[in-house]
């Protein structure tokens, strides 16, 4: 009898009686869709986004969802101007509520370079803990500017890569790079 009844409790479970109650609104990490790395600008043109989905795949809508940089450094963030969707319950933790496909963007303005140690969590739950930061402005001061290019020129011609160069994300540190810091030439907070 006991079997019987544990055999019907797993198949209520399986076949959904009871597993997507369980599993709607618990983020899961293998499903969110999350870049290796933020990016931002000093102006807050550059949008880092993320899609947040739950156990059994659905977006996560209306979920608090922020970006961890306490334990990370190299990173600043504009004392002010930041845009009104994101809240600071501490300085480096910048929030945003995901919008009704799950999608958390974060339009910060900020500069520097981190190569890993950037936590993402969404309500409450640990979605990723090794992101990295790239920004036009690598130098970290809030200007995007020739002292920049001349960090991103170093990086281009070293013998190994940096990830913190690669701007446009395409795992490689190049002239494409290099174009993304000249788009953003002048660009301070």
């Amino acid at each position: 009898m006991a079997r019987l009844l544990s055999a019907l409790l797993v198949a209520c479970l399986l076949t959904g009686g009871f597993s997507a109650a369980l599993a709607s609104g618990i983020p899961s990490a293998p499903l969110c869709t999350v870049p290796v790395r933020v990016a931002l600008c000093p102006a807050g043109d550059l949008v880092f986004s993320a899609t947040m989905r739950d156990l059994i795949n659905n977006p996560l809508a209306d979920v608090d969802t922020w970006l961890e940089f306490c334990a990370a450094s190299g990173w600043v963030l504009a004392s002010s101007g930041q845009p009104p969707a994101i809240t600071f319950p501490q300085p480096c933790l910048p929030t945003v509520i995901t919008d009704f496909n799950g999608v958390a963007a974060f339009a910060l303005k900020g500069g520097g370079t981190v190569s890993g140690g950037i936590r993402l969590l969404c309500g409450g739950a640990l979605v990723r803990n090794d992101l990295g930061l790239a920004s036009p402005d690598q130098n970290g001061d809030l200007t995007v500017d020739a002292r920049d290019m001349a960090i991103l020129v170093r990086k281009i011609f070293a013998p190994t890569l940096d990830p913190t160069g690669d701007l446009n994300l395409d795992g490689h540190v190049n002239a494409g790079d290099l174009a993304v810091v000249m788009r953003h030439l002048g660009h301070h907070s």
